[in-house]
C-alpha cells in the first residue's frame, strides 16, 4: 500500500504538471509511465498473492517460498540499495503456505524498515535443516533491537513505544502467532556486530 501510494501520488503530481503552462511535458510523462508500470506490478503482486488462499496443510518448499518474498519485497530493497542474499538447500515442510509467507513478508518489512539510513545495507535469507525439520532465517546489518525490549519483544505492548523498534509490534505478534499455528515457533537472535536474526523454526512432516 506505501508503494501503491507513492506511485499514486508521483501520477497525480505529473497531472497536475501537465496542466501548467511551460511544462515539460516529455520527462513528466515518462515519469507517469514509469509510475504506471510500477503499479500495475504491483496489482499483479497483489492479485497473486489474494489468490494464493489454501487454507490446508500442504508441501511447502521453503527456498522457492523465500524467492517469491524477496521478489515481493524487489523494489523496496532497491530503493535502499541493499544487498539480499537467499542461502541454503531446497527443504520441504507441511504447512499452510499463505500463512509462512505472511510470516516471512512480516519479517521482510521489519528488516526494511531497520536498514533505512544503514551504510551498506544488507538482508540474508537462510534455509537450514532443524532436527527432523527446517528453519528460515531473515537476517538484517541495522541497529538490532535493544536489549531492554527483547523481553516483550513478540507482544502487543510494543505498539505504545517509540523509536526504531516501534513498528515491530502487531507484525510480530502475529507472525509468532501464525508460527505456532504450524507447530513451529519463532525467535529473536541478536547479532554481531549489530543486527537482528529471526528465525522461523518448522517442525518436520512426521509431527
Amino acid at each position: 500500500m506505501h508503494d501503491m501510494n507513492n506511485a499514486l501520488q508521483v501520477i497525480g503530481g505529473g497531472v497536475e504538471l501537465l496542466q501548467m503552462e511551460q511544462a515539460d511535458v516529455a520527462g513528466v510523462s515518462r515519469a507517469i509511465g514509469v509510475k504506471t508500470e510500477r503499479a500495475n506490478l504491483l496489482v499483479q503482486d497483489l492479485s497473486r498473492f489474494v489468490r494464493d488462499m489454501g487454507g490446508a496443510p500442504e508441501p511447502v518448499e521453503l527456498r522457492a517460498l523465500a524467492e517469491y518474498a524477496l521478489a515481493l519485497r524487489q523494489f523496496p530493497f532497491a530503493r535502499l540499495r541493499a544487498t539480499r542474499t537467499l542461502l541454503g538447500e531446497p527443504l520441504t515442510v507441511q504447512a499452510v503456505r499463505r500463512e509462512l509467507l505472511q510470516v516471512l513478508l512480516n519479517l521482510l518489512v521489519n528488516a526494511e524498515f531497520a536498514l533505512a539510513g544503514v551504510r551498506s545495507p544488507e538482508v540474508r535469507v537462510v534455509v537450514g535443516p532443524w532436527g527432523d525439520g527446517a528453519a528460515l532465517s531473515v537476517e538484517d546489518n541495522g541497529p538490532g533491537v535493544p536489549s531492554s525490549c527483547r523481553d516483550g519483544l513478540f507482544e502487543r505492548r510494543l505498539l505504545s513505544q517509540t523509536g526504531p523498534i516501534d513498528r515491530l509490534g502487531i507484525g510480530l505478534m502475529v507472525s509468532r502467532t501464525l508460527a505456532e499455528r504450524q507447530g513451529g515457533a519463532l525467535t529473536y537472535t541478536p547479532r554481531e556486530p549489530t543486527g537482528a536474526a529471526f528465525t522461523l523454526t518448522l517442525p518436520g512432516s512426521g509431527r
